[in-house]
């Protein structure tokens, strides 16, 4: 499986404090919101991880790729995220997800039951969406 990671943003929900650094290489309990998001589908048979950055930020992501000791390798790209497959020419199953989202869940588990339950046979894709406690929105499609 191939995890993209959606960073191609501009940052402007934490602004000022991401003017010139992206959201997901803040740190939270010094490890960076993407650190946290890879350290949990790590062990859910990701064979790559692309990170799609945008120009402003994309220095930022060689440099935190760079520092990262992963038995899987880390390419990061400059490109529009519609392309990014293509671009690459992935053909394998992917894992698309969000950059900054700090998450009380697993999403190794979530693969792991869509895997065993059989969802994910003849399905383009398989998405979760989890709004917030007050709402108490949750659904697997």
């Amino acid at each position: 499986m191939i995890c993209i990671v959606l960073a191609a943003g501009c940052a402007a929900r934490l602004y000022p404090l991401t003017e010139y650094f992206p959201n997901p290489l803040m740190n939270i309990h010094e490890e960076t919101i993407l650190d946290w998001l890879m350290d949990d589908i790590y062990n859910a048979r990701v064979e790559r991880y692309v990170v799609v950055s945008n120009h402003k930020f994309i220095e930022h992501f060689n440099q935190w790729a760079a520092s990262k000791k992963l038995s899987v390798p880390i390419t990061v790209i400059d490109t529009d995220t519609r392309f990014a497959a293509e671009e690459l020419k992935l053909d394998d199953e992917l894992l698309v997800i969000a950059d900054d989202n700090v998450l009380n869940l697993s999403l190794t588990k979530f693969i792991e039951y869509a895997k065993s339950s059989g969802i994910e046979e003849g399905c383009d894709f398989i998405a979760w969406l989890c709004k917030s406690q007050t709402e108490g929105t949750r659904a697997l499609f």
